[in-house]
């Protein structure tokens, strides 16, 4: 995006030549590649490759923890509804609609 070649991990994203306006879209690419959402401002804390994947592993590693939990919880429910009768679900649904 900045049209230079090599670019290492520890070149400063600003000293190439970045600015705000493609922050916007560095970090909007990166949330299309990696499912991370990161605020432009995260580019100007961290404007190295390094530095930068550094702040993408942190965030996948938060929200991989959020969907453990989430699918935790979601076996322990399955689990339950396991051991329920056929009249157990029934009543339950029924309730439901009420």
């Amino acid at each position: 995006m900045l049209g230079i070649r090599p670019i290492g991990v520890n070149d400063n994203y600003f000293e190439l030549g970045g600015h705000s306006l493609l922050a916007i879209q560095i970090t909007s690419r990166l949330h299309d590649r990696f499912h991370v959402k990161l605020a432009v401002q995260t580019l100007f804390e961290s404007p190295t490759v390094a530095e930068l994947a550094k702040q993408i592993e942190q965030e996948l590693a938060a929200t991989g923890e959020d969907e453990d939990e989430d699918e935790e919880q979601l076996e322990n429910l399955l689990a339950q509804l396991e051991q329920l009768s056929d009249e157990e679900v029934q009543a339950l649904l029924d309730k439901e609609e009420d």
